[in-house]
């Protein structure tokens, strides 16, 4: 049996060179935009949240006086205001937002060796929030919803 030799690789030609150079910026640039659409829906969510929040009670009223026909409305509506419900959704949306700060950095090259002593002393506000919403979580009564 006859072995082959390889001939030696050649360097790829620099027209090569640039549209790899181009394809990764395209894809680098499609990741940034796609962490950017990200970060705004949760910031929408979390606006939804808060408005949850601020109207529970109202909301919680007009679940009551749906009429019994409509009983997923009333539950999805009492759902949406249960604390349980509203701490757990905090917490994912903290999570999703500290994930995505994470990509975001990598896709911009930061590291957290370029952070200022100053913002490694005051934890960011996504983490203060998602630990106060943890501890909320933690000690509210269980749900028996699905």
């Amino acid at each position: 049996m006859a072995t082959r030799t390889r001939a030696p690789k050649s360097s790829p030609s620099p027209a090569r060179r640039a549209a790899a150079a181009k394809k990764a910026a395209d894809v680098l640039a499609a990741h940034r935009r796609d962490i950017a659409d990200a970060r705004a829906l949760c910031r929408k969510l979390v606006a939804e949240l808060s408005f949850a929040a601020a109207e529970a009670e109202t909301i919680d009223l007009s679940a009551e006086v749906q009429p019994k026909a409509d009983k997923r409305r009333q539950t999805a509506m009492m759902r949406a205001v249960s604390l349980a419900g509203r701490a757990a959704v905090m917490r994912d949306l903290a999570s999703a937002s500290r994930t995505l700060i994470e990509l975001e950095r990598r896709a911009f090259d930061l590291s957290a060796a370029d952070e200022s002593e100053e913002a490694r002393a005051h934890p960011s506000a996504i983490d203060s929030i998602a630990a106060g919403m943890a501890r909320l979580a933690a000690s509210a009564p269980p749900s028996d919803e699905s």
